[in-house]
């Protein structure tokens, strides 16, 4: 026999046309499925679907047609609940992202956050100049954190600032191998104190100096450097934000992550 879903709209008509089945106990009851099957021409058999553990008595139906074999089951339950369950997890989820953006500091983002400044180069020191040159142009060419970290696949913060400073005609030294790489904050924050450059938090950064931070409550430890300076407000260039080379403000009094800050030679 031929099996087959329909609605039911085939079920009104089935007890519209043949008003036997319609009087019967069964037919009113919709949330059950019921088989109907034809045993013959002129006779049907209803049987209880699943939900009812007994069998209701064959009913005799006048009928012109043969019907093979039919299943009627309750209608599909509404899919509004559906709808409201997912526009509840993206409200959950827009309200999350505004809560980390408002509390995260601008340098997890993945975008930069302010425009590279226009910086007076000739107040600056020849050093400065130099370092502000060279972080204009790593932002413009977004090198991978390969190049400053001389083939080495790892978290490349430091490395970028290793590889400005040495660029700039500044080379930092690496207390443990003596390299210019310096490839971990706590190591560049190490090498800053032992050369007497290292100013605690409190001190005013000035262009050219390496912002030093310690937040392990977002994703660890993190270094940057000042191209300009307004007021409490410093811009920074950073490698390894968010994979790439970033341009952010920062707090220099406000920002609890700031541990200090290696100050030009």
């Amino acid at each position: 026999m031929v099996r087959r879903r329909i609605s039911t709209e085939a079920l009104t008509w089935v007890a519209v046309t043949h008003p036997t089945v319609a009087a019967s106990p069964v037919a009113p009851a919709f949330r059950h499925e019921w088989t109907i099957e034809a045993v013959q021409p002129l006779w049907w058999s209803i049987h209880a679907g699943s939900g009812d553990p007994g069998t209701v008595p064959n009913h005799p139906v006048h009928s012109s047609r043969y019907i093979s074999r039919m299943s009627i089951e309750s209608p599909t339950r509404p899919r509004r609940h559906i709808g409201r369950w997912i526009a509840g997890i993206l409200a959950a989820v827009i309200v999350v992202a505004g809560a980390v953006f408002w509390i995260a500091p601008s340098r997890y983002f993945p975008w930069d956050t302010t425009a590279f400044p226009e910086v007076d180069t000739a107040s600056l020191t020849p050093s400065q100049a130099q370092v502000v040159d060279l972080l204009r142009a790593e932002h413009e060419k977004q090198r991978p954190g390969t190049f400053y970290s001389e083939g080495v696949d790892e978290a490349w913060c430091a490395n970028f600032v290793s590889w400005i400073m040495r660029e700039a005609g500044q080379p930092l030294s690496n207390p443990n191998s003596g390299s210019w790489r310096i490839p971990g904050v706590y190591t560049l924050t190490e090498y800053y104190q032992q050369q007497g450059r290292f100013e605690p938090k409190g001190y005013s950064p000035k262009v050219g100096d390496v912002v030093l931070y310690d937040n392990s409550s977002w994703i660890g430890q993190h270094t940057n450097i000042v191209v300009a300076v307004d007021g409490d407000t410093a811009t920074t260039v950073g490698g390894n934000e968010s994979g790439k080379v970033r341009v952010h403000t920062v707090d220099v009094e406000s920002d609890s992550a700031i541990v200090g800050f290696g100050s030009q030679a």
